[in-house]
């Protein structure tokens, strides 16, 4: 167990496995850097790890505050048990899929500071001062599940475009959530860009990257259009109460609404790199683009998408279920 008696209460044996050289054999294309498949020297992962992403993601973790009107979950979870579980020889187990640099996982650790939170990811890109109840792992949440535990509540946001089976996954979730266990998925839909008002177009670059985007990840085997699905995903392995939102994320800062402006502007930072982070790998390694024609094009996106005239918006969807 960690030791509490660090400086703010935090510790730096946040890694419940010591890391082996291999996590870090990372692959470098077009100026980036990528997981690898830890055996052979090749990534078959899209979205970069590098500190430019690791930027970006920890503005997407704001984004989802502004969007959740500061919520970490809409599951209902409830506090009062987590407090009263604390300490005990079964406390409550929370975990974060696909972690990222764990920055959702350590503000729930400080929300509810009687929760042990388990963060795993593919890159060891966390901070190693943590709160006290937060760990890290590094590990491929489609590989086999080894926990010596269940676990109250599992937590997965952004995943589209990095999962491979769908149902394999739902049922590794299921049969790892203790009995009354909650799974949320929060998940943007990535390729649906539209507008209520006809200003974006299917002959757009957008519209373009959008389509371009699907057919790598389809070609993988990873769908990035999968967000709609994931409630039917959630219901077809047995979770009960099975509630979906759908919130509105616009991009840009053409909204009249103040709080739906500063959703706008903070998501339009977020895709000043968010176009090449998921764009660049699937347009050159899947499709065999050029680079420089990839860049060329992820350019012309992203001046098109700063275009106050094209009032784009992207659902996002919020899916959370109980196991019995």
């Amino acid at each position: 167990d960690d030791d509490d008696s660090s400086c703010g209460g935090s510790t730096a044996d946040s890694y419940t496995t010591s890391l082996s050289s291999s996590v870090f054999d990372f692959v470098y294309e077009n100026g980036r850097r990528y997981a690898s498949n830890r055996t052979a020297k090749t990534t078959e992962y899209l979205i970069p790890n590098d500190e430019a992403e690791q930027s970006r993601l920890d503005l997407v973790h704001h984004l989802w505050g502004l969007i959740l009107s500061g919520d970490l979950h809409r599951a209902p979870i409830d506090a009062a048990e987590i407090k009263r579980r604390a300490g005990s020889e079964e406390p409550f187990r929370v975990l974060d899929l696909g972690t990222g640099t764990g920055i959702w996982a350590i503000d729930f650790g400080d929300e509810y500071p009687g929760a042990e939170v388990l963060g795993i990811d593919l890159s060891p890109i966390q901070p190693e001062w943590v709160p006290p109840n937060v760990k890290f792992e590094v590990d491929n949440f489609e590989d086999e599940w080894v926990f010596g535990h269940k676990f109250d509540y599992i937590h997965c946001r952004n995943l589209v475009g990095s999962i491979k089976d769908y149902p394999g996954l739902m049922k590794k979730i299921y049969n790892n959530l203790a009995p009354g266990g909650i799974v949320e998925f929060q998940e943007s839909h990535v390729t649906g860009t539209y507008s209520e008002d006809n200003t974006f177009t299917s002959d757009s670059a957008l519209a373009e990257y959008n389509r371009l985007l699907t057919e790598a990840c389809n070609l993988l085997g990873q769908p990035m259009d999968a967000a709609p699905a994931v409630k039917g995903y959630v219901v077809e392995a047995g979770f009960k109460d099975v509630k979906e939102q759908i919130h509105k994320a616009p991009l840009g800062t053409w909204p009249k609404q103040p709080a739906e402006k500063q959703i706008g502007a903070v998501f339009q930072e977020i895709s000043a790199t968010g176009w090449e982070a998921y764009g660049l790998a699937a347009l050159t390694r899947v499709l065999g683009w050029e680079g420089a024609k990839a860049k060329e094009f992820l350019d012309r996106v992203t001046a098109e998408a700063t275009n106050r005239k094209i009032h784009k918006i992207y659902p996002v969807h919020v899916v959370w279920g109980r196991k019995p």
